[in-house]
C-alpha cells in the first residue's frame, strides 16, 4: 500500500473526496485498492469477479463519500465495509454461495495467510491487532471478515445460537477498537 502524497493527510483527502476531487479520488484507489482487492478476492475466490467488484466497490465509495463519518470510524474500516457488502451481494445475486471452510491451521500457517492475501493489510497494524485475539475470537474474525461469512452460516458451523455469534463479535470488535486506540 502506498503513502499518502506528502500534502495529504487522511482528513484533507477525506475533505477533498466529500468535494468532488478526481485527484483525490486517484490517491484513494492507489492507497487502498491493493488491500481491498485482497478482502474480495478472498470472499468471491475468483480473480474476474474480484475485479468486477472491486470496480463495483469504488463506484460505491464515490457516491457515498458524503455519508462518511470520522467519528464512527476509520477510513480503511468503511471502505473495508463496502467492499465486503458488495463482495456478499455479489456471491448472493449470482448464486455462488459461500465455501465453507475454516482455517485450522497452527498460528504461523494463519499470520502466513493473511500476509500472502492480505496486501498491505500489515501495514495497517490490523493483522497484529488479530493476532492478539484468542484462538476462538480469531477464528470468529476470520470467517467473518476475512472469509465473508454471513452471522447464520457461522453460527451453523460452529453450532452456537445466531445471537451468541453476534454478541461475540460484537465483543470482539470493541476489544480490538480498544486495542486500536492503545
Amino acid at each position: 500500500m502506498k503513502q499518502l502524497p506528502k500534502q495529504y493527510t487522511e482528513q484533507l483527502l477525506i475533505q477533498e473526496l466529500k468535494q468532488g476531487s478526481k485527484k483525490a479520488f486517484s490517491i484513494l484507489y492507489d492507497q487502498y485498492s491493493a488491500a481491498l482487492f485482497g478482502s474480495i478476492t478472498r470472499i468471491c475466490k475468483n480473480t474476474d469477479t474480484a475485479q468486477d467488484v472491486l470496480q463495483e466497490t469504488f463506484i460505491k465509495i464515490y457516491q457515498r463519500i458524503g455519508l462518511y463519518d470520522e467519528s464512527k470510524g476509520r477510513l480503511f474500516t468503511w471502505l473495508l465495509c463496502i467492499a465486503r457488502h458488495t463482495a456478499l451481494d455479489e456471491l448472493r445475486k449470482n448464486n455462488i454461495g459461500i465455501v465453507m471452510e475454516i482455517n485450522t491451521g497452527n498460528q504461523h500457517e494463519i499470520d502466513r495467510e493473511y500476509q500472502v492475501n492480505q496486501p498491505g493489510i500489515e501495514l495497517l497494524g490490523i493483522l497484529d491487532l488479530v493476532n492478539k485475539l484468542s484462538p476462538h475470537k480469531r477464528q470468529l474474525i476470520d470467517l467473518i471478515y476475512y472469509k465473508g461469512y454471513t452471522l447464520v452460516e457461522v453460527a451453523k458451523k460452529l453450532n452456537m445460537p445466531v445471537g451468541t455469534v453476534k454478541t461475540r463479535v460484537r465483543a470482539t470488535l470493541q476489544s480490538l477498537r480498544c486495542q486500536e486506540c492503545i
